[in-house]
């Protein structure tokens, strides 16, 4: 199939696995070895749109990234579900709204930033 002639979601998973795999500071050679293939050619051929990714390899790259195969494949999160169904997600929305003050919000989004960067060092440290 031509690159022209697939769906706009199929062309995307590319990119969103070269993005995944950049933000997270893991090379193409770094990822081929976590999936088990001999080089980096095939994560290239995946990240170029060039070879369909196999569902077995989204599931295994949504647990490498601690992502979900939503994102991957359609560039989505099911923000709705986690809403409903996780109690601390629900919990710190309703913290954040209840900040009345900029200086309030601003030292929480601080607080976030934080913890965002200290979560990125831990899963850097586990894809080693």
């Amino acid at each position: 199939m031509r690159r022209e002639d697939r769906g706009q979601s199929e062309e995307r998973i590319g990119s969103r696995i070269r993005e995944l795999r950049r933000k997270n500071g893991v090379s193409q050679e770094k990822l081929a070895r976590l999936l088990h293939f001999e080089n980096k050619a095939t994560i290239s051929s995946y990240e170029t749109e060039r070879r369909a990714v196999p569902t077995d390899v989204v599931i295994r790259l949504a647990e490498i990234f601690d992502t979900t195969t939503d994102y991957i494949l359609c560039g989505r999160y099911p923000e709705t579900d986690v809403m409903r169904q996780n109690a601390e997600f629900r919990e710190l929305t309703e913290v954040l709204l209840t900040l009345k003050t900029c200086a309030g919000r601003k030292a929480a989004l601080e607080q976030m930033r934080t913890l965002l960067a200290l979560e990125r060092e831990l899963l850097k440290q586990k894809l080693r």
